[in-house]
């Protein structure tokens, strides 16, 4: 047994291995009644820590958000060096043999050297366990959830709590996450359900502090050492987002609350009257005979026809999305069966709480809705009001709270939206069919499911605060527009909703619609509308990206370009996808813009810009700032009033590439049902590259999948900055300028742009000498 002092602590320290010295788990046990420190591999890039004052043990919670990874062939491997350097991975432990208070103990460092956690940096104090990891003066931290108040978090604390509508800056939230990414390599996650608080460096300088409600600490730190590589890391660890069905990403409506079937079809009617692409329409509480809290039965007040009204819907090609809560009402049929052994001892709005984490209950839900909505043919939910509020009147079950599964409120509180839209997703993938909810509460791991999360309280900047903020956990949000002050708010607004994972207006409270702001302002939507249906095949490839890798489709620029601080205080652009960034328009007809390192193209003048700088561009009330990332791949389809319009069409992919060979996936699957999990979809890669001497070179993969029938019946390569008349050569042929005219192939001087179609369903390469 060796014996430690860690300084600080000053505790004991007895360290169990394995006669060979190479496991993939070392405890450290205090001898004097202090804590228990165990270090386990989840994977050789995710280092496992729990800290426990002896004593106590972690107990299995009822939520699960870890997944169950492969076994770990990495194990910790002892020197026989004093002190020992335990290599594990992307980590080291050195423990010292023999040493003094104060200098001894074990320190925790990822492979590129940095010090995470040394002596004295895991602390009981009053029965609150902490954890303090050592910071840079010139470090950065971001993370934390769908924070709308700021977005670095050096020198700021927060509260991690699930509240509606949170005014300051605080860290309570719609939608927390307990996952920090640092820009020195590393990512943290603290493995908790209960509300977790966190000192940035504010109390003291250089130090990441924080504790749990708990007893105890159970953490994950990734290895990193980029954005990217910690996003694919953690959400390896807690989940991948699920496909969304493809209709999902077309434009959403939501009625006013009080419209009856008949003005709710007049203005569903409308939608197509105009012209203006809308795939899925929202029903607001009033359709439900009680909604706070809820029966989930249809008010035949409202909607004397509900299978006729469903129907009607679809026969136009319109989704149709319920509103609803959790809070079950007396009058509802499943009421009974919750009470009690399903239900909470604490009541919201006179409804049972019921308790997800049971099975039976997701079973009871399901037998109502199926019978109710699904069999007419609902396709989605608007989960409202899950996130409860101490800000806005108090409603939501209290923090002593009792759940039939043992939870109190306080371990239920974050996690009771997140657990709620799992389990309709639940429903909908027994049936084999996608759907894409609307939640106003989430916590970490929801970002496995396709849920978006949304609210309509905060002003526009808030609003894209949160856009970039969403990306350091994965999750979904939706900057929906709903009442504004102004005709240039309105448009602003919409211009940015097109580019997020969900484009939505909500009308809830008051009906507006595109048409009544006049034929300028419905032009304008049309614009984007048809925008978004054309970008598609670019957002739906996103989406399979994010569901292989974890990287989310809107996320900051710093996710990107990490080691450029400018982008660290830029929380008014964000990506979209790997190919654009989007900068809103608050107000005027002009704003700064800040382009990171490498090229960029104007979308809508072709002007190309140097990144590293800012420039001011004109943005008049049409123009949405809207950037091209040298090297991208954005894929186009024909403009569609609502998904599936068209069965099959030719797809356009615009390149513009660099010096450095770049490769992008495209990607297509039935967009409706979960054959994509059994290996039933189309992938097919473009990479591009421009060589020294001007030569460009495309080269398009055969696809590979299978099971489905392609949408593409063509494919039409739009190669940018081809600054003259080129010579080509495609597979392997010559093709003269007398041949570029033609359908095949051609060239436009003035846009510098060589288009070339070719079949979708073959290799091909593309060769364009200057």
């Amino acid at each position: 047994m060796r014996k430690t002092i860690i300084a600080g602590a000053m505790v004991l320290v007895a360290l169990k291995a394995t006669a060979a010295m190479a496991q993939t788990e070392i405890s450290t046990l205090t001898a004097n009644g202090s804590i228990k420190l165990t270090f386990r591999l989840a994977a050789p890039d995710i280092l496992n820590i729990r800290a426990v004052p002896v004593g106590h043990s972690i107990p299995e919670s009822p939520v699960k958000i870890i997944r169950d990874l492969p076994a770990v062939t990495t194990s910790f491997k002892v020197s026989k060096t004093d002190p020992e350097v335990t290599d594990c991975g992307r980590f080291n432990l050195t423990i010292p043999k023999s040493s003094t208070a104060e200098t001894a103990g074990i320190i925790i460092r990822n492979r590129e050297g940095k010090t995470l956690l040394g002596p004295g940096d895991f602390q009981l104090t009053s029965g609150k366990l902490s954890a303090s990891f050592r910071i840079t003066e010139t470090e950065q931290l971001f993370g934390g959830g769908l924070q709308f108040h700021s977005l670095a978090q050096r020198g700021t604390t927060k509260t991690l709590k699930v509240n509606a509508d949170p005014r300051d800056d605080l860290g309570n939230s719609h939608a927390v996450t307990p996952f920090f990414l640092s820009t020195a390599g590393y990512g943290i996650f603290v493995n908790t359900t209960t509300y977790s608080h966190f000192d940035f460096g504010k109390g003291t300088a250089n130090a990441l502090s924080f504790h749990t409600e708990e007893p105890w600490l159970d953490m994950y730190i990734f290895a990193g050492p980029s954005f990217h590589d910690m996003l694919e890391q953690y959400t390896r660890l807690t989940g991948r987002m699920e496909m969304p069905p493809r209709w999902g990403l077309g434009f959403w409506y939501r009625m006013k609350s009080d419209w009856k079937a008949d003005k709710a079809t007049d203005v569903a009617t409308r939608f197509r009257d105009h012209g203006i692409a809308c795939d899925v329409l929202g029903l607001e509480p009033a359709w439900q005979t009680h909604a706070y809290s809820c029966s989930y039965i249809w008010n035949k007040a409202q909607f004397p026809d509900p299978a006729g009204y469903v129907k009607a819907m679809q026969d136009q090609h319109f989704h149709l999305n319920l509103w609803e809560h959790a809070y079950v009402h007396p009058t509802s049929p499943i009421h009974e069966q919750l009470k009690g052994k399903l239900a909470a001892d604490h009541e919201v709005w006179g409804g049972l709480v019921p308790d997800f984490t049971i099975a039976e209950t997701t079973k009871v839900f399901a037998a109502l809705h199926q019978k109710e909505h699904l069999d007419l043919g609902v396709d989605g939910y608007k989960l409202d009001e899950c996130d409860g509020s101490d800000f806005t009147g108090g409603w939501f079950f209290s923090d002593d709270t009792k759940f039939p599964s043992g939870m109190t409120g306080a371990q239920m509180h974050n996690v009771f939206g997140y657990l709620y839209q799992k389990r309709f997703h639940e429903i909908f993938n027994a049936k084999d069919k996608r759907s894409y909810l609307l939640c106003r509460a989430n916590y970490a791991g929801g970002q496995a499911n396709s849920t978006v999360v949304y609210s309509d309280w905060y002003d526009f900047k808030d609003y894209v605060r949160a856009a970039c903020n969403s990306g350091f956990s994965g999750m979904l949000w939706c900057p929906e527009v709903r009442q504004t002050e102004s005709t240039e708010e309105f448009v602003r607004r919409f211009q940015t909703l097109f580019f997020s994972p969900l484009a939505m207006i909500n009308a809830w409270a008051d009906g507006v619609t595109p048409w009544e702001k006049g034929e300028q302002v419905e032009a304008i939507f049309r614009k984007y509308d048809d925008l978004r249906s054309r970008l598609t095949p670019y957002l739906y490839s996103a989406f399979r990206h994010m569901n292989r890798t974890g990287l989310p489709v809107v996320r900051a620029l710093v996710m990107d370009y990490p080691n450029d601080t400018v982008t660290y205080t830029i929380d008014d652009e964000f990506l979209y996808g790997e190919g654009l960034l989007v900068a809103p328009v608050f107000s005027g007809t002009s704003r700064s813009v800040y382009l990171p390192e490498g090229g960029w193209t104007d979308w809508w003048t072709g002007k190309r810009y140097s990144g590293g700088a800012r420039y001011m561009v004109d943005a008049a009330l049409d123009t949405l700032p809207l950037f091209i990332r040298d090297g991208s791949a954005i894929a186009m389809q024909p403009a569609m009033k609502y998904s599936g319009e068209l069965k099959s069409y030719p797809l356009e992919v615009h390149l513009n590439p660099t010096k450095v060979e770049s490769k992008t996936t495209l990607y297509d699957d039935d967009g409706m049902t979960l054959a994509y999990q059994k290996g039933h979809w189309l992938e097919t890669d473009v990479t591009s590259i421009k060589g020294h001497a001007g030569e460009i070179k495309v080269q398009v993969a055969a696809p590979r999948g299978k099971g489905i029938v392609p949408s593409w019946t063509e494919l039409t390569l739009c190669i940018h900055g081809v600054n003259k008349q080129p010579t080509l050569t495609l597979d392997g042929k010559n093709i003269g300028a007398s041949d570029q005219s033609g359908s095949l192939v051609h060239y436009d001087q003035s846009a510098q742009t060589l288009r070339v179609s070719v079949s979708p369903m073959h290799s091909h390469l593309v060769i364009i000498q200057p």
